[in-house]
């Protein structure tokens, strides 16, 4: 089932919940490059936080899932992972884009670089989300660093269980050490 809503719309209804939020940690606005320079530098997001004179920066590549509800012929080697349903959206190939390995190379400095996916679909979720200021608690982070560097032209992905709690990194399977909840 696909999510019915974009990209764009989570990645708003995401940051303006995030900023209200943390409005006390934030230092100055989100920086939210163009889709140019998106290219160049893999995230969608970079909050910078404070506390006392430390300052860090979260930077964040908010994806949108698809829900499989049931096990089908493409997709058994991933529902074999879970045993039942799960959530999945797609890493883009390396042969259109760069993304993926930018943001491992963000969290090989040390940075805190995720993935950020809904474990939701529907626009009528996303709607009673955005208003309950739910969206962060129906969201999943995943740590790019844990699934490494693409160096293959082949589609990959992440999925997780239908709680969020553990994923996986395909094509071949690779556990998630790091899915976390805000």
């Amino acid at each position: 089932m696909g999510s019915r809503f974009n990209e764009r719309e989570y990645e708003f209804c995401f940051n303006a919940e995030f900023v209200h939020k943390n409005r006390s940690a934030l230092i100055g606005t989100p920086i939210i490059p163009s889709q140019r320079m998106e290219n160049l530098l893999g995230y969608d997001v970079e909050f910078r936080l404070g506390s006392g004179n430390f300052t860090r920066s979260l930077f964040l590549q908010h994806k949108v899932t698809t829900y499989a509800a049931n096990r089908s012929g493409r997709n058994g080697h991933i529902w074999d992972c879970y045993q039942g349903p799960y959530y999945r959206f797609p890493v883009e190939r390396l042969d259109r884009t760069r993304q993926h390995n930018l943001l491992v190379a963000l969290a090989a400095k040390g940075e805190d670089v995720y993935y950020c996916a809904p474990v939701f679909t529907g626009f009528d979720k996303l709607q009673e989300y955005f208003v309950h200021d739910q969206v962060m608690d129906n969201s999943r982070f995943f740590y790019p660093g844990d699934m490494g560097v693409i160096s293959d032209f082949d589609p990959h992905h992440v999925t997780c269980d239908t709680t969020g709690i553990y994923g996986f990194f395909h094509s071949n399977a690779k556990r998630i050490e790091r899915t976390l909840s805000w």
